[in-house]
């Protein structure tokens, strides 16, 4: 089990706030084939704090047009 300190903050994507990441940015081609891969070190901000079950639901919902979605 993971410390609460760390699930529910410091590992955690929170609304609004900004985190350090490592990313993995690929350019494709149409046919979804890779061209090239590119890794480096970031920093993310998340519109909104959602549970599993929100974020599939913004993903679900065809016709939502806000920032998240």
């Amino acid at each position: 089990m993971v410390p609460d300190l760390l699930s529910s903050n410091l590992c955690s994507l929170r609304g609004g706030e900004e985190r350090l990441a490592f990313s993995c940015v690929w350019v494709i081609d149409e046919n979804a084939n890779v061209l090239s891969t590119k890794f480096h070190k970031s920093v993310i901000k998340s519109h909104a704090a959602m549970t599993y079950g929100e974020a599939q639901m913004a993903i679900d919902e065809k016709s939502r047009n806000d920032e998240i979605a």
